[in-house]
């Protein structure tokens, strides 16, 4: 590792607060790495996060698009990070939206749909952020189709 020369091991160890030894079997590939010991790592090289958009180029909140099965899809692009599907309220029973499992969460009026079958990437956020998380991602919706 350049940053502490050919004899890295040791010295990173000291970095991370770890034991050499612990640093030789990471290195070798017999162990994984720990995340959180990966993140001081790309913290000491000056590396950001890969997944932390907001630390690299400027992105849209909010992706909508179409799954392979025609189903619409709301992707959040900022932590916390998730997935939702957009269910039409009129739609058949087979693409009807799942209400039985896991947060759903009502938007666009009388004649809206419903966000469900949401997959969190990050921890989901506490009651009250996700009310305003939620109001958000119905307001990026409804701006869609505006």
């Amino acid at each position: 590792m350049a940053l502490y020369g050919p004899e890295w091991q040791s010295p990173l160890a000291r970095a991370l607060g770890v034991n050499a030894r612990s640093i030789r079997f990471w290195a070798s590939g017999s162990r994984p790495i720990p995340e959180e010991i990966a993140a001081k790592i790309r913290n000491l090289m000056g590396v950001a996060d890969p997944l932390d958009l907001d630390q690299r180029h400027p992105f849209d909140d909010w992706i909508l698009g179409d799954g392979a099965s025609d189903r619409e899809y709301l992707i959040h692009t900022r932590r916390p990070r998730f997935i939702a599907r957009i269910a039409a309220d009129d739609m058949e029973s087979d693409d009807a939206a799942d209400r039985s499992s896991g947060v759903t969460f009502h938007g666009g009026g009388d004649s809206g749909y419903t966000l469900c079958e949401i997959v969190w990437i990050d921890a989901p956020p506490g009651a009250g952020e996700m009310v305003r998380l939620m109001e958000s991602a119905c307001d990026a919706v409804d701006a869609s189709v505006e």
